[in-house]
């Protein structure tokens, strides 16, 4: 018999030849007590189904060294029975580069290592010790990864280190944040693709890899040449939850050497416990450093909502809303569209480039396309889907040269549509720089979003409201102004006949004069009353502040309503103060208020026929009027609405008052400081009106 078959056969540990295609070709030494298969049953099949779970590497370099001196792995392989346990495997490549030799020895459990112990326990007590020195260290990525990457080169001597992460907002590429070593160093600051890079494939398989033919297979190919590196094992910065934006890997850690050797066990065990703790303390000022962010979006809600909500002018909500909308989204230029059927309009436009869009102008809501092959129409996919809309640029057809240029040099188009606006409003963002639009971008927007489609809508309402009250209070104006000419006309001639200018006027007419001249009259209180209200709304009316004697006021007023007491049978007085009432105030609103409180008490007395008008003083120093009656009285729903314009408690047609009284009787009283309230009605008990002002030392007499 062959001695080398004698010595493979006495052997305890299993001894696997794999072809270059990774099958295995050979089944020798303990392979069979210890793996459970028997060579019919293994030879062919592929070496990965030795493994409990993926081993470290490609199975395929594995068997392609390349002339490497070989590797040692601690892993964990499945005997027959599906039994797991650990093994160290030696794998060494065959002369001619026919295939590899593994060599497979169980492992018990692992006995403590004093000199792991110590490696690690003083990297993890000089973290702890810079953290008390300097605690920002730790709270920033930049200075922490310049910390670890020193440590990392310091347990592994003869090797360099690079510390490349993934932006939170370009996470298609990585950047060398830090390195150790003078090859390290140089690369700081650098970026290369996180697609088709070792790196890359590091991140997505989330577990380290490890090649002595680094030249060969790195995107770094010149620099790694330049340094003479050869050999790499980079291991991934693994998250055990996810970061708030979406990363499970915060980026690579890579060890590095010029010597074509790999590691050894040893060695790959601390480097994958190191880049562990080196993942914990990292993801820590990561959740800072997003933290910091959403306070920021937070923040710019907060400045945005107060913004937003300090003004209700159209014009100006709008434009709030860009300056933040600039702000909260980096971009160099915002607008503001309103859609308005199949057109869109520019409600808001501002480039930091200059030639914004006009306000105002009108556009086709397909005009606007993106400026892919497909050149979708952005606006109405955004408006139609609720969603946000990402483009490498868009186009407007037909825009002058002036305004198409600066459009034409955006490289990132993000149209956010406010879904609440009526009508609907989309926002269009544009960048010129690298920098694409990311998920915190969006999150930012998000939340302005929502508060600029209220904002707007409350605007847009309040403009709508301003619109018809402009269009009301003209109304009343010309109404009043061209009621007063005719009015004026009919009170002459009438009080010329009654005079009798135009000859003696027959007995039996008076009464009918009477009714004309009393008609009249009122005709012209709902003139001023109209007029009143009109210069009310627009502020045109001025008041004076007088010291007035609310005794003689309310008793002049008294006087005033006597004569329609009498005619309705109403038992109308006066109560006055035992001493004077002085107030600030003007007379003749206090007057027209007073006139307006008894015409009102006179009007509703009901059967009862009873009415008093009170002077007296109240707590706090103030002075109190009542007028009350005994009458129909209003019911709690209607008490709300009598204070409001034209509205009237009881709508019969032949029932005196045009709902304006109590309305300007209110807005005058506040005009002068004054309060003026329903403080008591019941329907069919009658009701207490009640005016309060401060009251003040009359001023002696010149």
């Amino acid at each position: 018999m062959d001695p080398a078959q004698l010595v493979l056969d006495s052997l305890s540990d299993a001894v696997v030849v794999a072809s270059g295609e990774g099958l295995v070709s050979g089944w020798l030494g303990g392979a069979e007590p210890l793996l459970g298969y028997s060579a019919e049953e293994a030879i062919g099949r592929p070496v990965s189904f030795l493994f409990a779970r993926s081993p470290e590497r490609d199975l395929e370099e594995l068997a392609s060294l390349g002339g490497a001196p070989g590797i040692d792995i601690l892993t964990r392989v499945r005997h027959r029975s599906g039994r797991e346990f650990p093994a160290a495997i030696s794998v060494r490549p065959m002369t001619g580069g026919a295939g590899t030799v593994a060599l497979f020895r169980p492992m018990g459990q692992r006995r403590a290592d004093p000199e792991w112990d110590r490696v690690l326990g003083r990297l993890l007590r000089e973290l702890i010790e810079l953290a008390g020195a300097d605690r920002a260290v730790l709270d920033r990525t930049d200075a922490l990864a310049r910390v670890l990457v020193e440590q990392g080169r310091r347990i592994v001597p003869g090797t360099e280190c690079l510390m490349s992460l993934v932006p939170h907002d370009l996470q298609d590429s990585f950047q060398i944040i830090a390195g150790a070593g003078p090859w390290a160093e140089g690369l700081v600051g650098g970026q290369w693709p996180r697609a088709g890079t070792i790196a890359g494939q590091s991140m997505d398989r989330r577990r380290p890899i490890e090649t002595v033919r680094l030249i060969e297979r790195s995107a770094l190919r010149t620099r790694l040449e330049a340094g003479g590196i050869h050999t790499g094992r980079l291991i991934p910065l693994l998250t055990r939850e996810p970061l708030p934006d979406g990363r499970w890997a915060l980026g690579v850690f890579g060890f590095y050497r010029r010597e074509i050797a790999y590691f050894t066990p040893y060695q790959r065990r601390l480097m994958n416990e190191f880049v562990r703790l080196a993942s914990l303390t990292l993801q820590r000022t990561e959740l800072i450093a997003a933290t910091a962010r959403a306070a920021g979006r937070l923040q710019v809600g907060v400045e945005a909502a107060y913004d937003l909500a300090s003004t209700l002018a159209p014009a100006q909500v709008a434009r709030a809303l860009i300056d933040r909308a600039l702000a909260a989204s980096g971009a160099d230029r915002v607008t503001a569209l309103r859609l308005d059927g199949d057109l869109v309009t520019v409600v808001e436009s501002v480039d930091l480039g200059g030639n914004s869009l006009p306000v105002g102008h009108q556009y086709q809501v397909d005009d606007w396309r993106d400026s892919s092959p497909q050149h979708r129409p952005l606006i109405r996919l955004a408006l139609e889907t609720g969603e946000f809309q990402h483009a490498p640029g868009h186009t407007i057809r037909g825009l002058p040269e002036e305004l198409a240029r600066p459009i034409s040099e955006i490289r990132h188009t993000l149209v956010l549509p406010l879904g609440t606006a009526r009508p609907p409003v989309a926002l269009v963002f544009g960048r010129r720089g690298e920098m694409p639009f990311t998920e915190e971008d969006l999150a930012s927007l998000r939340t302005l979003g929502n508060m600029a489609a209220l904002a707007l809508r409350n605007a847009w309402l309040y403009g709508e409201v301003e619109e018809a009250a402009r269009v009301k209070t003209d109304f009343l104006n010309l109404a009043a102004h061209e009621l007063r000419t005719p009015l004026t006309v009919v009170r002459g001639y009438l009080s010329m006949l009654r005079e009798g200018s135009f000859g003696p006027v027959p007995e039996r007419w008076e009464p009918a004069l009477q009714i004309l001249m009393a008609k009249s009259d009122e005709l012209g209180h709902l003139v001023e009353d109209l007029l009143l209200a009109a210069r009310l709304d627009t502020g045109q009316v001025p008041s004076l502040a007088a010291p007035v004697d609310l005794n003689q006021l309310v008793a002049a007023a008294v006087d005033r309503a006597r004569p329609r007491a009498r005619s309705l049978a109403v038992d109308l007085r006066f109560e006055g103060a035992r001493r004077p009432l002085v107030v600030s105030g003007d007379p003749a609103h206090l007057a027209r208020i007073l006139d307006a409180l008894l015409s009102n008490a006179l009007t509703f007395a009901g059967e009862q026929r009873w009415a008093r008008a009170r002077v007296r003083p109240a707590t706090g120093g103030l002075a109190r009027v009542e007028v009350e009656d005994r009458g129909l009285g209003v019911a709690p729903a209607v008490a709300g609405h009598i204070f409001e314009r034209f509205y009237r408690a009881r709508q019969e047609p032949a029932e005196a008052g045009t709902g304006l009284g109590l309305y300007i009787g209110r807005q005058l009283a506040t005009r002068m400081g004054a309060e003026l309230k329903l403080e008591r009605s019941q329907p069919g008990e009658g009701s207490l009106f009640v005016l309060a002002m401060p009251e003040v030392e009359a001023r002696p007499s010149d």
